[in-house]
């Protein structure tokens, strides 16, 4: 196997391996939306900051109490693990050839950089 295949087929399993990853991980935050939303929401609340011992910072009056901005927050971020995931994907194919047209770099370097 000379160098370059060895590296294309090196990048194409890195490559493959991270949008596999992403897609489980955006099917899981698609399948468990409401846990989700909520481990978001006691973030956004700033919920650790009441539980014994509480803290008192003025950082509190930013927190986030309405559920409507938790919910499009995570949606949010839901729609960018998806848009990369298929980025990724579509790199795959690149990679393997399926698309010629397509420069496998710069679709990997704007899936990378989203991720």
């Amino acid at each position: 196997m000379s160098l370059a295949a060895s590296l294309l087929l090196f990048k194409l399993v890195f490559i493959a391996g991270l949008a596999l990853w992403l897609t489980v991980v955006a099917l899981n935050n698609l399948i468990a939306f409401r846990n989700g939303v909520f481990a978001l929401g006691s973030i956004m609340r700033m919920a650790p900051f009441e539980q014994a011992p509480a803290i008192q910072t003025p950082l509190l009056s930013r927190r986030v109490e309405q559920a409507f901005w938790h919910r499009a927050a995570f949606c949010v971020v839901l729609g960018a693990e998806l848009i990369t995931a298929v980025l990724l994907w579509a790199t795959v194919g690149a990679l393997a050839g399926l698309a010629a047209s397509v420069d496998a770099t710069v679709l990997a370097n704007l899936a990378l950089t989203a991720l």
